[in-house]
Order: structure tokens, then C-alpha cells, then sequence
């Protein structure tokens, strides 16, 4: 995936940890960002310079996709479940059920959103503003 953004442009391979990084460029993109990579250029003195490695990352990337190669998931450290979420769960097992049935992309997704509030009160709101969105089988990110 390409991206223009103001001061810089961007490479970003969807499954770059499966990727070796013999240039050292590659890049996660956030600390809750799993699989994506992405080399940033803010010059092209730069793109020039390393033309033949990202062409190499791009070859790299393509044969990762054709092999079908399978992401390993289970090799995250799993994420906390915050002691309101425990509660709520045991308040309304319909609840949690709906959460479990979720796809685990999803439960991380709102396990991210909740667990980054500070105080009780706030993860508490949180948690009681998306449950229909759970029940709906929706992501916290989903419309």
C-alpha cells in the first residue's frame, strides 16, 4: 500500500513481520500493530539510494502472498481483560457471549479501546457505549 502523506511517503506491506529486514528499514507502524510494516521517505535522494532494496522488499512481499503462508496469531502476548469488563461479563453473561462470538481481531480491537482508558469510571462508560455494537457482531472501529 502506498500513502502520501504531508512531509513523507510510505511503503506499507500488510504482512511485514513475516518479512526478513536485511536494510534494517522496515517499521511498525504503531505498538499495537501486529503484522503491518511500512518504510517511510521523506526525500528521494533516499528512494534512490535504496531503490534496489524496496524493490527486493516488494519481490519478498509478493512471494509472501503467493505462498499462502498463514500468519501466526497465536504468538501475540494476550491482552489483559479489564476488571470492569470481568464485571460486566458476570452482570450479563448475554453479554459476554456476544463479546466471545466476536472474531478475535474484533475482541482485541475493543480490549485495546477499553483497556487505554486511565480511570474506572471512564472504562466503565466505554464498555456500556459499544455493547451494541458487540451485540451486533460489530467491530469498535465499524459503523
Amino acid at each position: 500500500m502506498l500513502g502520501a502523506l504531508k512531509g513523507s511517503v510510505t511503503v506499507s506491506f500488510f504482512r511485514g513481520v513475516q518479512m526478513k529486514d536485511p536494510e534494517s528499514i522496515l517499521e511498525k507502524p504503531g505498538e499495537n500493530s501486529r503484522y503491518a510494516r511500512y518504510i517511510r521517505f521523506t526525500d528521494t535522494q533516499t528512494i534512490a539510494s535504496l531503490k534496489p532494496a524496496i524493490l527486493g522488499y516488494v519481490r519478498e512481499a509478493i512471494e509472501i502472498e503467493k505462498s499462502g503462508k498463514k500468519m501466526d496469531a497465536g504468538s501475540d502476548a494476550p491482552l489483559d481483560y479489564p476488571q470492569e469488563l470481568i464485571q460486566m461479563f458476570e452482570a450479563a453473561p448475554d453479554f459476554e457471549e456476544a463479546f466471545f462470538a466476536l472474531t478475535p481481531g474484533r475482541q482485541r480491537g475493543y480490549l485495546i479501546h477499553f483497556s487505554s482508558a486511565k480511570q474506572s469510571k471512564t472504562r466503565i462508560t466505554r464498555i456500556e457505549k459499544c455493547m451494541p455494537k458487540i451485540f451486533s457482531g460489530k467491530g469498535w472501529s465499524e459503523r
